[in-house]
């Protein structure tokens, strides 16, 4: 009996170094392939665009990377302004963003690469949008930009990246690398320089649409479309479009604010309008009435002189 439970303590014991053995290869095996830089062209993702919008996880509708900031949401609103620029509204759960589009504002088509007009950006549009990390922002909910560096229409369309590459077109923080073909169209945002090669994206802040990426570390990818950003001026504090707020009205006495102003008040009876003169200024007042006069000019009150207990009552924005 000693002798069979040996037996047993001793396979134990191998078939226990053998796990351990078959643990730790696969463990290490693991370890090498995550740490291997090795590109392996024949390893790649499919065809499936990563939506830039979609899903946004609650700490990624925002993203700073390097000088730039790339925000993403959805338009709510879209407000065309009387200088013939549009203001939008985008929302996300980081509180949104407002920013001007101006006439001069590059909007691209993240469907071709194509460059579009504010007209066409429109409620419910996924939209990402690139400026300088260092803007100035207007203290408003939600924040207010004067101006944007570049507006991506239709983001959840294809793979946008903005970032700063090195000399070998490789953003680290990305774990991004850019091989650049014949077939990538390399712009200057704002057009400055109109034949631009690969080496006008070495140590630059650019936009990138791409396609499929290798499984290397750094995924390496083709862009078809790179807009360098590294000519931008950074814009002056925007000053934020104020939202005059309503004043509510009240009656108060005729005499009594008139007495305080230093003007006249003629009664000329019930029916003939009442006259308030100052210097340089005559209101004609009808009561019943919330239309009246200032030197001849039409005017309506919030609320319709009226006479409680004799005493003539008006609107508190007649002389305001």
């Amino acid at each position: 009996m000693n002798k069979n439970y040996k037996k047993v303590m001793t396979m134990g014991m191998a078939m226990a170094m053998m796990g351990s053995t078959v643990a730790f290869a696969t463990e290490e095996t693991k370890t090498g392939a995550e740490a291997s830089t090795t590109v392996d062209a024949t390893l790649v993702v499919p065809a499936t665009p990563i939506p830039v919008t979609a899903p946004i996880a609650e700490d990624e509708a925002v993203v700073e990377t390097s000088d730039y900031i790339l925000n993403t949401g959805k338009v709510s609103i879209v407000d065309k302004m009387e200088d013939g620029g549009v203001q939008i509204t985008i929302d996300n759960e980081q509180g949104g963003l407002r920013f001007m589009v101006s006439p001069d504002t590059k909007i691209v088509n993240s469907e071709d690469g194509t460059y579009i007009t504010a007209d066409k950006l429109v409620v419910d549009m996924a939209v990402a949008v690139a400026y300088p990390s260092n803007s100035p922002m207007g203290m408003s909910m939600p924040g207010y930009l004067g101006s944007v560096s570049v507006v991506i229409a239709n983001a959840d369309k294809s793979n946008v990246v903005v970032a700063e590459f090195d000399e070998n077109l490789t953003s680290e923080k990305e774990m991004l690398a850019l091989n650049i073909s014949e077939e990538t169209v390399i712009k200057s945002i704002n057009g400055t320089k109109e034949a631009m090669t690969a080496e006008d994206v070495k140590d630059a802040n650019v936009v990138a649409f791409y396609g499929v990426t290798t499984r290397s570390i750094p995924a390496q990818t083709t862009p078809s479309l790179i807009l360098v950003l590294n000519d931008i001026e950074v814009p002056e504090a925007p000053e934020v479009p104020e939202v005059p707020e309503e004043v509510v009205a009240t009656l108060v006495e005729l005499r009594e604010e008139a007495k305080e102003l230093d003007y006249k008040v003629v009664w000329q009876g019930k029916t003939a309008p009442v006259l308030v003169t100052g210097e340089d200024i005559t209101i004609e007042i009808v009561i019943g009435d919330e239309t009246y006069t200032v030197d001849g000019e039409t005017k309506e009150a919030q609320i319709a002189p009226k006479l409680v207990d004799g005493v003539l009552m008006v609107s508190s924005d007649v002389l305001a």
